[in-house]
């Protein structure tokens, strides 16, 4: 890796001192379950090979004790060691090259998905009307409104009209964590949820 990707892992990050799973909803069984379901059959699978749906083949007990050990990692802010890596695919492009795609480890992945109401309730909590990363507000449908709006100013003599673009190349992996860090504090985001979401992106990867 690059310089600039190795100082992501290695550098120290502004956490408070204390940060608390205590407000997060109890993960059970049954949270657990649904998660697991909610997942396409034909999803990706990462280097270990499991759909998060085998999980549905084990009792109760079974999903009890892994979910216990997605708390503790919730507490503790890190993953296991032997959770594994990132597996990055790359992808065809229709206009040539590839687009890289990780592929977290099944634990990583199910975890993600119970605590993703936690996070939507969060972004219902702060929603902006610009911006269009959320629900039903993709890239197409903020440059069919700025068409529209730009039309609407050709057709009438009412009201004038610009616009500027900007292409967030990269914009994902250029993000410094420390940054995410505090804004995470100044936003109220659950800390507990940002620090295992941000130790997954720094575990290791290798190229698939």
């Amino acid at each position: 890796p690059s310089s600039a990707a190795s100082d992501v892992y290695k550098r120290q990050l502004p956490w408070p001192g204390h940060i608390s799973v205590a407000d997060l909803p109890t993960l059970t069984v049954e949270v657990a379950a649904k998660a697991a379901r909610s997942f396409p059959d034909g999803t990706g699978l990462g280097w270990d090979k499991l759909h998060p749906k085998s999980v549905l083949r084990c009792g109760d007990e079974a999903i009890l004790a892994f979910v216990r050990i997605l708390i503790l990692a919730e507490t503790l802010g890190h993953w296991p060691q032997l959770v594994g890596s990132v597996i990055i695919c790359l992808l065809p492009k229709d206009d040539g090259g590839r687009r890289p795609i990780g592929l977290l480890p099944m634990a990583i992945r199910w975890w993600m998905r119970m605590r993703l109401d936690v996070v939507r309730t969060w972004q219902t909590q702060h929603e902006r009307p610009y911006f269009y990363a959320g629900k039903l507000k993709g890239a197409t449908v903020a440059a069919w409104k700025q068409a529209a709006c730009a039309e609407l100013a050709t057709a009438s003599d009412m009201f004038h009209y610009a616009a500027v673009l900007l292409d967030l190349v990269k914009c994902f992996e250029r993000v410094p964590l420390d940054w995410l860090v505090r804004q995470g504090k100044r936003y109220s985001y659950p800390m507990a949820i940002l620090r295992l979401c941000i130790a997954a992106y720094r575990i290791g990867r290798a190229i698939g």
